[in-house]
């Protein structure tokens, strides 16, 4: 049986195959929420790792708060300004992806065209901020 990623991983994997110019997307809060817990309602499986609160004005996910700050405490993820828009990819994290999630993924029998699917719906609405 699956074990499934780790919320890091998840987000690893996801913006890993985020291929835009810019690498960034929005740091809104609210927004990434949303946007994640609408991945994990068309593709639960990959996302089983993410448990969402519905009792507010927008569904919340502690994993997903906490993947984001770890990833943005090692490095991986930055904001620039005093007032933070957007995220933006460091490339350190495609090493992250190649050397420790590519193997989870495949460890979670997650294919790598499910993630790139989702990465592929999540920049198209999170680049927009």
């Amino acid at each position: 049986m699956s074990k499934g990623l780790l919320p890091d991983d998840l987000v690893i994997a996801v913006l890993h195959y985020i291929k835009t110019r810019k690498r960034r997307f929005t740091a809104d809060r609210e927004r990434l929420h949303e946007l994640f817990f609408d991945l994990k309602s068309e593709d639960p499986t990959p996302l089983k790792c993410l448990g969402f609160r519905e009792r507010g004005l927008w569904p919340e996910s502690s994993e997903l708060d906490q993947a984001f700050a770890n990833l943005e405490a090692t490095g991986l993820l930055r904001r620039q300004n005093d007032t933070p828009r957007f995220y933006f990819i460091d490339p350190e994290l495609d090493k992250a992806f190649r050397e420790s999630v590519r193997s989870q993924m495949k460890s979670a029998q997650i294919e790598p065209a499910r993630i790139r699917k989702l990465a592929d719906t999540f920049i198209s609405r999170a680049a927009r901020g």
